[in-house]
């Protein structure tokens, strides 16, 4: 059936209820629960005509965010869950949100690392995290406009970190799962893993791609953003809590991974991108972060071989004492990069659609294995 016929133009209660199960449905339920292929032109009538009727509806802005994060458009998605968590702020400046320039990131690495390296042991030692002053652009003020609003606002910060963490954004992604860590209470441990999972990422980044062996040769900035890797890392345990008697299952693998990252004094091998696996963001990265992950995951299993599985390194015995688990991570990595660039999950979303707009329409030099799913006309 055509689209107009499935959705009538009908703008009664009942017909806002099917809108949002639709919705619901094909942008969030089929991707992430696997089941099935969203019917993205459906959604977009949907979407386009809730947004008309109400266009600073904050559960319609959070379906068009994850609508893009679908179709692998990250950048839009970000700059729509930047609106979601800036309505009824009144006049804001969104720059502070939406900062690509080069210098506003500057600002931010050095404001995140001067509050987070505030922190003192003691505080780090107790069982709640201590509450650290809001950054400008990723405000508490976003979530004060109405109380009933407050918790969707907060899976707009939530779902732009991830969004930010897929595009390798570490200490953007760090600002709002520090936000996040101190204003929510949906799951810290997960929040203060994450927000440390973003440092250590761009601890790496410091340290020019993989983490030295010898720390006494590190700099004053690069000691100061392990030191508070170390200290989110040591609060993620005190943090645990049960539901019902139960242990939560996301719980259960970020706390083993803390306790792993003092196993291994203070390393873990690449858990931001780790963490990508949890989220299932590898199937909705755009194709040129895809690329890059190719490389950067190759350059680490490069790195890797220099350690022999049995014996240590001299200078420090306990850095690769999982390091078949390193090497499983690195692996998995790979594999599903590799997945994506030669079966894209979007291209067969989009196929049976009818839409083509976001597949790619040529094959970058040297990738010339580049396939398109089964069954599909093969990409020029």
């Amino acid at each position: 059936q055509k689209t107009e016929t499935i959705h009538p133009c009908g703008h009664g209660l009942r017909s806002e209820f099917c809108s949002i199960v639709l919705q619901g449905y094909h942008v969030f339920l089929c991707n992430d629960l696997f089941l099935g292929y969203p019917n993205f032109p459906l959604v977009q009538v949907v979407l386009q005509r809730s947004l008309q009727q109400h266009p600073n509806g904050l559960i319609y802005i959070y379906f068009e965010g994850r609508f893009l994060m679908t179709r692998t458009r990250m950048r839009e998605a970000i700059e729509r869950f930047g609106d979601l968590v800036q309505k009824g702020q009144g006049a804001v400046d969104s720059m502070h949100l939406r900062n690509t320039s080069r210098s506003a990131s500057v600002e931010t690495e050095s404001g995140l690392i001067s509050e987070l390296a505030a922190m003192t042991v003691e505080e780090a030692e107790e069982d709640t995290p201590p509450a650290l002053p809001a950054r400008p652009g990723v405000t508490s003020e976003s979530t004060s406009s109405a109380s009933e609003w407050r918790q969707l606002q907060y899976l707009g910060h939530w779902e732009r970190s991830l969004c930010l963490m897929s595009l390798g954004r570490w200490l953007d992604a760090a600002e709002g799962f520090n936000l996040l860590r101190n204003e929510n209470n949906w799951n810290k441990a997960v929040y203060t893993y994450s927000l440390a999972c973003c440092m250590w990422e761009h601890y790496l980044t410091l340290c020019g791609g993989s983490a030295p062996v010898r720390t006494t040769q590190l700099t004053e900035e690069q000691r100061r953003v392990l030191e508070i890797v170390r200290r989110l890392m040591e609060l993620v345990p005190t943090l645990k809590r049960r539901v019902a008697g139960k242990s939560i299952p996301i719980e259960k693998f970020v706390i083993r991974k803390s306790k792993k990252f003092s196993q291994q004094d203070s390393f873990l091998m690449r858990p931001g991108l780790e963490l990508l696996h949890a989220w299932n963001l590898y199937s909705k990265m755009p194709y040129e972060r895809l690329l890059v992950l190719r490389d950067e995951v190759e350059r680490e299993i490069a790195h890797l071989a220099h350690f022999a599985p049995i014996s240590r390194a001299p200078s420090n015995p306990y850095r690769h004492i999982f390091y078949y688990d390193d090497l499983a991570v690195l692996l998995l990595t790979k594999a599903a990069v590799l997945r994506e660039l030669a079966y894209p999950s979007f291209v067969a979303t989009l196929a049976s659609s009818g839409d083509t707009n976001s597949v790619p329409t040529g094959t970058p030099p040297g990738d010339a294995e580049y396939k398109s799913e089964p069954g599909l006309a093969p990409i020029a």
